[in-house]
């Protein structure tokens, strides 16, 4: 499973790979990153963050 912080509309969002809605909207990057990194070590998934721009900045396993 994968789960992606991605910037949208202004809002910072953690979403699960291939899911059409967000799991949580965050204004803060690094509180998406926190409930992303929750998700990542309950789940056994990989977390990807990426900047505003989309690119992928790092990937947590």
């Amino acid at each position: 499973m994968s789960i992606h912080v991605i910037h949208s509309q202004g809002e910072w969002k953690v979403r699960k790979e291939g899911a059409s809605r967000a799991l949580r909207v965050f204004a803060d990057k690094q509180a998406a990153i926190n409930f992303g990194q929750k998700i990542r070590r309950t789940g056994n998934a990989t977390l990807y963050v990426h900047r505003k721009d989309g690119t992928i900045r790092y990937a947590e396993t």
